[in-house]
């Protein structure tokens, strides 16, 4: 990423696949589902299931991600 990337979804889930050297500060959120990862991941925020955040691989540009009636996974 050479900048900030946002993704919106208004009713769709969102599946992330990064690859394994990627770096990144991580944002999340869904309206009303819930966020799963699989990744590590350096938390910086999580106190509901539908919104997380942090940095991965030492971060890097700010990476959104926002689904108002979807999951991400």
């Amino acid at each position: 990423m050479n900048s900030a990337w946002l993704v919106r979804s208004g009713n769709g889930n969102l599946d992330l696949r990064l690859p394994d050297n990627f770096s990144t500060d991580l944002k999340l959120e869904t309206g009303d589902r819930n966020v799963r990862l699989d990744f590590p991941l350096a938390m910086i925020a999580g106190k509901r299931q539908s919104s997380t955040g942090g940095t991965i691989n030492g971060g890097g540009h700010r990476l959104e991600l926002h689904s108002d009636k979807g999951n991400i996974w």
